[in-house]
């Protein structure tokens, strides 16, 4: 009993003390190409490939400013938030934007599904079937 006991105590010690890494901001940070995206899956199954000759270029600067410029298209036809301008807040593994056409002061979050020095991968929230793939530049 007590060997099962301390086991138990164990296990349970190991895992509390457990603590996933945030994600640094410096493998945000830069310039990043949309190649992709779904905005909702639940009314557009189709994902959206962004064609080479055109540039939806999102920008997470070390200040915590974001910028979404585009080159070759408009927003109506690709784009991320299509908001130009604002701050960004990187909290865990999730992003917070807050641009200036937003309605909301807070702002959106999106969950940071992966990050390297190549790609960038979010998804537009709990529950939710979207999602957005950059290229760093």
């Amino acid at each position: 009993m007590n060997k099962h006991l301390l086991t138990f105590i164990f296990l349970v010690s190991i895992t509390a003390c457990t603590k996933t890494d945030p994600t640094p901001a410096s493998d945000l940070v830069g310039n990043w190409r949309l190649v992709g995206y779904v905005r909702n899956a639940l009314t557009s199954s189709a994902p959206v490939s962004v064609p080479s000759d055109k540039t939806v270029l999102v920008t997470f600067a070390s200040d915590g400013t974001f910028n979404e410029t585009y080159s070759n298209t408009r927003p109506v036809e690709y784009a991320f938030l299509g908001c130009g301008p604002g701050s960004y807040e990187l909290t865990d593994k999730q992003i917070r934007i807050q641009a200036v056409c937003m309605s909301s002061l807070s702002g959106r979050v999106f969950d940071l599904v992966a990050v390297d020095s190549k790609r960038l991968s979010i998804s537009t929230g709990a529950g939710s079937l979207g999602y957005y793939n950059f290229e760093r530049q």
